[in-house]
């Protein structure tokens, strides 16, 4: 897929699921993690691309470790349509614009 290669670079690591039988193609971009002392953030990006119509949509998502003992869950995550980092947001241009150029909408 041409648009993965053109965002390689900007990635830790790429997944990509394209099942016979499934409506979309969905890709998984890991982005770099911060990491400060005793501080991690884990950033990903989120694509999916319809099958069926020339749709897509992508989600910016993130998570830290919760080091709170009265915490119910291991990791606070949360997502959205736009990004947290200006990594996230290069990442956003380049793929709504290559997506652009191919006449797909984006939906939110």
């Amino acid at each position: 897929m041409d648009l993965v290669e053109d965002v390689k670079e900007k990635c830790q690591n790429v997944i990509i699921s394209n099942s016979d039988g499934e409506p979309s193609v969905d890709i998984i971009f890991q982005l770099k993690d911060f990491v400060e002392n005793n501080f991690e953030v884990k950033y990903s990006s989120s694509l999916k691309i319809s099958k069926l119509c020339k749709f897509y949509n992508m989600q910016h998502e993130f998570s830290v470790d919760n080091k709170d003992i009265d915490g119910l869950f291991p990791e606070l995550d949360g997502f959205g349509d736009e990004a947290y980092t200006k990594q996230q947001f290069a990442l956003e241009e380049v793929v709504c614009n290559y997506l652009k150029e191919k006449k797909y909408e984006r939906l939110f």
